[in-house]
Formats: C-alpha cells, sequence, structure tokens
C-alpha cells in the first residue's frame, strides 16, 4: 500500500478528516502525489515537479559536458541528438497540463534548456533562444 497516496485537490485549506481505509489499511493523506512522471501538488503550483524535472535535467546537461569538447568527444550532431533525446523529452513532457504554471516555474524550464544548449555549442553564456542561431540548430523554445 505505501504506492497509493491521497491528495485533496483545492485551494481551500481544508482537511480529508476521516481515515481513508482501502481493504481495511489505511490510505496516506499528502499534499502531492507522482503520477505517471508528474508530480501533481494539492493547489496545483507545480512547484514539486519543476524541482524534480530541474534536477533530472541537470544530471542529464553534466553528461553532456562530459561527452562534448572542442577537440575530443561527441561532435555537435550527435550531442544535438543527446540533447533532444535526453533533455528535451523530459521538458515537453506533460506540457499540456504544464500550461497552468506560473511564468517563475516556466523560466526554470528555459534555463535548463539554455544550459544544455550552451553545453551542447560551448558558447558561454551568450545562447538565447529565440536568436537565429538557435532556429539554426533545429530546437524551437518550450512555449512555442
Amino acid at each position: 500500500m505505501e504506492k497509493v497516496v491521497a491528495v485533496l485537490f483545492t485551494h481551500r485549506k481544508d482537511n480529508i478528516n476521516n481515515i481513508l481505509r482501502i481493504n481495511g489499511m489505511p490510505v496516506k493523506v499528502d499534499n502531492k502525489a507522482k503520477f505517471l512522471g508528474l508530480v501533481f501538488d494539492s493547489k496545483f503550483h507545480w512547484n514539486d515537479h519543476v524541482a524534480y524535472v530541474v534536477d533530472k535535467c541537470k544530471k542529464r546537461t553534466n553528461l553532456m559536458r562530459a561527452i562534448s569538447g572542442n577537440t575530443w568527444g561527441a561532435n555537435k550532431k550527435t550531442l544535438l541528438i543527446v540533447y533532444r533525446s535526453l533533455i528535451r523529452t523530459i521538458l515537453d513532457y506533460g506540457a499540456i497540463a504544464l500550461d497552468s504554471m506560473s511564468e517563475t516555474n516556466k523560466k526554470k524550464f528555459e534555463t535548463i534548456q539554455a544550459q544544455a544548449l550552451r553545453s551542447l555549442y560551448a558558447a558561454g553564456h551568450f545562447v538565447v533562444l529565440r536568436t537565429p542561431r538557435c532556429r539554426w540548430i533545429w530546437v524551437n523554445p518550450l512555449s512555442s
């Protein structure tokens, strides 16, 4: 029963007063639950999900840095394939549900994308997602 969690989705400060039971076993009541890779919180702020995704993408960005280099390592085309398969898929997953998240959380996603693209092109801190250079590498902004 450890995977069963009850979450009350509301903006009010209600509590579940009665103990929920399934087959006589009590169900844990929490303010967040992970379901199919999305972390839902009781108020749909998505802060826990964003923290989970950012942590996951940072690990994968470090992997991209490890396999890239100016004079050695994977070429740019291979790194772009790695970016699209390891990082962009995580950022795009559940995008329809995440449309309601705050601009601050959306900026965190864009920051992770920019960090990955900087490691891809070793461009320092000068990669801007809406520049012609990003269109040249066939990367659309997350908001499109």
